[in-house]
């Protein structure tokens, strides 16, 4: 299905849409350019002190939680709430599974599906779902990443993103939903002890992408005509492992590429040649 310039046929002209995982580290940029064009219902599982109207509570584990969050107006999701390390420990007795690992089972696999079925019922029409690149990364030799290329998860964390992938075909197919799935590469920045390794590593930073250019992915698969898919993200790189070709189906181009010359930004179409680092407000660096 080729792209085009429509939109998705949303009713109202700022649709509602749903971003779970609204206090995670992806959401904020996220959220910000998603505001032109949408009304954002905020939802996280524990809401913050304060006023509550800016992020509702809801606890994907607990279905009664989650559907009364899709009703009232919701036509689409965004789908970006995972298990969090916050307060849980990695470590486990031999007759234990770690806490952590156990909330990655039931956050990102019941509660993606509570999400899927809660919208379902509730007649939303479009959900977005965050999904990963470390989906292939089990092996982490492969000199390019195709639309087509065999996935070899490297942790339980990708497995349970393949589910959520496989559970979007299931509601697209057998419930006429639309479920676009966006493969991200590693985000930038996110993670202090990961943030640099683009700048060492050719290899690494072939798989970064810029939280703007995942933002702005988001909005496309808001936005596009094309029903279902799944598509990988990342930022553009002076070593192109990853084609998007398959990505410009939803109206997706990098605006940010991870170089020696550093993180520039794309101005008037196209990367800066040569010279230095563009920062991301458009001052050099």
């Amino acid at each position: 299905m080729a792209h085009s310039d429509r939109a998705f046929p949303y009713t109202s002209r700022r649709p509602v849409v749903l971003v779970t995982g609204a206090l995670g580290r992806l959401a904020g940029e996220i959220v910000r350019a998603m505001q032109r064009d949408f009304a954002c219902r905020l939802t996280d599982r524990t809401a913050p002190d304060g006023d509550r109207s800016q992020c509702l509570s809801a606890d994907l584990t607990d279905f009664s939680q989650v559907y009364p969050r899709l009703t009232e107006g919701v036509e689409a999701v965004v789908h970006l709430a995972i298990a969090s390390k916050r307060d849980l420990t990695t470590e486990s007795s031999p007759l234990e599974i770690s806490p952590f690992e156990e909330r990655t089972m039931t956050v990102n696999v019941q509660g993606t599906y509570h999400l899927f079925e809660a919208a379902r019922r509730a007649g939303v029409k479009r959900i977005v779902f965050l999904s990963s690149m470390t989906v292939y990364h089990g092996d982490k030799h492969l000199p390019r990443y195709e639309s087509g290329t065999a996935l070899n998860p490297q942790n339980l964390y990708a497995c349970t993103k393949i589910f959520g992938e496989n559970l979007g075909t299931v509601y697209a197919r057998d419930y006429g939903m639309s479920v676009i799935a966006l493969r991200i590469g590693q985000p930038y920045p996110t993670i202090p002890e990961l943030d640099a390794l683009w700048r060492t590593s050719k290899r690494a930073r072939s798989h970064f992408v810029a939280q703007e250019d995942i933002a702005a992915a988001v909005v496309c698969a808001l936005r596009t005509d094309v029903k279902a898919g799944i598509f990988n993200i990342v930022s553009a790189s002076d070593n192109q492992r990853v084609n998007l070709t398959p990505a410009a189906r939803i109206g997706y181009r990098p605006r940010y590429h991870f170089s020696d010359a550093g993180l520039q930004m794309r101005e008037d179409g196209v990367f800066p040649p040569s010279g230095p680092p563009v920062t991301r407000d458009g001052t050099e660096a």
